[in-house]
């Protein structure tokens, strides 16, 4: 599954040979390139190609309809409605690209950026595709983007930020972007996040509501013949096992799990989640499947196998590998499977802090459970509001987890309500400890002026303008739509999607 396209007439001439993608629309001045695309052409001719699935279209607030393919509407809606409202409204992991009779054509991943889409200025021109691999930057001389760099060597998730790479000249689309090219000139457009005022009591019909939302998701996704859920007995996966064996029935669902083996020395690493996942599917009635994720004997050939992948998306770490074995495992017998895993999840619901690691070594794990809860209150509007009346220092939990931290060095704690948003947004996505005004000084990686460098982009790029549009009230929708940009897309939980498009599925 790949796209490409080249824009500028120069470039067309130089680079419209360069890959073995089938051509899917030609001029002098555009080409569109792909390879496992769907290609919609409508009355007014105007043609689009997705890559990519476009799952259904929102109806409203709370609701998903399905797409019907075939159907005149989805072919005459997708092709003519306004981007900003297609971008909006259709619901999926896709590319889409439009090209318009007048010349016009128009580029967007999906809302929330699940699809890198990448961008290369070459002269008067651009070239655009799905991976690195398909932009001709390694032509030349190959110099690296040292805030890109800097950032996945300093921030879990081991990958820059959405809107950027490792390398100089090399752009991503950011999360809710698209771009228009017409009379010779490509132009940008952002679509607004949807925001919402979460600072209010919630009761029982709103949680009822709430979990309703979330079965019918589940159940647009999932399959009447089968369903299988990476599980790896943590509330996430679980949850989503338990709503499809709710939707779908235990004899529609399987269960699997991998046996992680990554050294001789350490043996078998996750004994603990093997016992309780197979105690999970005892309950639920669900068949479990374990396979074998051994980097330890096996490690070469692995790397060996998906390292163009990584390559293409600039993804390191372990993750991959497990994720990249999995998906074979999968691919192996169940592509008729529906399959799902829970790690996005996580960070909707607790900003990731689920792990019993925000105070180390305490015996009692309840207590450890309670202290990321301390965690998240720290990012929420209550403690937003003694950061504002000069009270924050005197925060019990903020005092007892900044103690934690005794001879870290922590910036100083404003006043104003931008700035003090922005610093919360800082200290949860571009921090390799995610406290409150953790600084920057603490990390050996920055020079001076690196540092001043990094916050600089981080803030332009990233922070500056959701500071200024969140308030107490929706502060949790602009964590959620930032998400998009760091951990989401990072090499821990985006190399998910990737691994099981490879394999098919």
């Amino acid at each position: 599954m790949a796209i490409k396209v080249i824009l500028g007439k120069s470039l067309v001439e130089k680079y419209g040979t360069t890959t073995s993608l089938d051509v899917i629309y030609s001029s002098d001045t555009v080409l569109v390139q792909g390879e496992g695309v769907e290609v919609v052409n409508s009355a007014t001719d105007t043609r689009a190609v997705v890559s990519g699935k476009i799952l259904g279209v929102r109806s409203g607030r709370d609701g998903l309809t399905l797409c019907g393919r075939e159907s005149e509407w989805y072919r005459t809606t997708l092709c003519s409605l306004a981007l900003e409202k297609c971008i909006g409204d259709f619901e999926g992991r896709y590319i889409l690209v439009r090209i318009h009779t007048d010349g016009r054509v128009e580029l967007s991943p999906d809302r929330f950026g699940r699809m890198d889409l990448y961008y290369q200025r070459v002269g008067e021109g651009y070239v655009v595709g799905s991976s690195l691999g398909l932009l001709p930057f390694k032509d030349g001389s190959v110099t690296y983007d040292q805030f890109g760099l800097a950032h996945s060597l300093y921030v879990y998730g081991f990958r820059p930020p959405k809107r950027h790479t490792l390398y100089d000249g090399v752009r991503r689309f950011g999360v809710g972007e698209y771009a228009v090219w017409a009379k010779g000139k490509l132009s940008f457009g952002e679509v607004a996040p949807h925001t919402v005022d979460a600072n209010q009591e919630y009761g029982k019909e709103d949680h009822e509501r709430y979990a309703d939302i979330w079965l019918d998701a589940l159940e647009k996704r999932s399959s009447s013949s089968g369903n299988l859920v990476y599980l790896s007995s943590g509330w996430d996966s679980t949850s989503v096992l338990a709503g499809l064996v709710h939707l779908r029935g235990a004899e529609n669902v399987k269960a699997v799990i991998g046996r992680f083996n990554f050294s001789e020395r350490s043996g078998i690493s996750n004994p603990f989640e093997l016992k309780r996942v197979k105690a999970v599917c005892d309950y639920f009635g669900v068949e479990l499947e374990t396979t074998e994720i051994d980097h330890a004997l096996r490690g070469p050939e692995i790397v060996e196998r998906w390292q163009d992948l990584q390559r293409d998306h600039m993804f390191s770490g372990l993750s991959i590998y497990l994720w990249a074995l999995m998906s074979e495992y999968v691919a192996d017998g169940h592509m008729d499977r529906a399959v799902f895993a829970g790690e996005i999840s996580d960070g909707v619901h607790n900003f990731g802090f689920s792990q019993h690691t925000t105070i180390h070594g305490h015996p009692v794990l309840e207590f450890r459970e309670y202290s990321d809860k301390m965690a998240s209150y720290l990012f929420g509007p209550n403690f937003l509001s003694t950061m504002l009346d000069g009270t924050a220092e005197n925060d019990v939990i903020y005092d007892l987890l900044h103690r934690q931290r005794a001879g870290g060095i922590f910036d100083a704690i404003p006043t104003d309500q931008t700035e003090c948003i922005r610093q919360l947004f800082g200290s949860m996505f571009a921090r390799n400890v995610r406290l409150p005004f953790w600084s920057l000084d603490n990390s050996r990686i920055f020079t001076a002026g690196g540092r001043e460098m990094y916050r600089t982009e981080m803030d332009r790029q990233y922070f500056d303008a959701a500071a200024a549009a969140a308030t107490p009230r929706n502060l949790y929708s602009w964590y959620v739509h930032l998400y998009n940009s760091f951990h989401w897309q990072g090499g821990t939980v985006t190399t998910l999607g990737y691994t099981g498009e490879r394999q098919g599925y």
